[in-house]
């Protein structure tokens, strides 16, 4: 998993060609996960966060198009001295869905108190 940092390069890459984006801002969900040890705890809710970059496209797409990608699957690359994120296009970008634009939603809210 990569670590996200806000105004980090997103790379998608998809066939010969790719999407640019930069990390705008950086947005946690959390999961109910399975518990390993019911014996002793029988009545835990174990919880697990997971961040998501909120990134806004620059090269390949149309221009400030937002979306919304889990940071486990983005993977650290450098290249001549810049970090990069880079997503394979084994993987897929979240554009739509009710969780991701209700996150997008707050994204949008956070930043304009910025």
């Amino acid at each position: 998993m990569a670590y996200l940092n806000k105004n980090d390069i997103v790379v998608i890459k998809h066939g010969s060609d790719s999407i640019q984006a930069r990390v705008v801002d950086i947005r946690w969900r959390r999961f109910n996960r399975s518990a390993k040890d019911r014996a002793r705890n029988p009545n835990s809710k174990p919880w697990k966060s997971v961040p998501y970059a909120v990134c806004q496209t620059f090269i390949g797409a149309p221009h400030g198009t937002e979306f919304v990608i889990a940071g486990y699957k983005l993977k650290n690359m450098e290249k001549n001295g810049d970090k990069l994120l880079v997503l394979h296009d084994k993987y897929l970008a979240e554009f739509d869905g009710d969780w991701a634009e209700t996150l997008l939603a707050e994204s949008r809210e956070k930043r304009k108190g910025e």
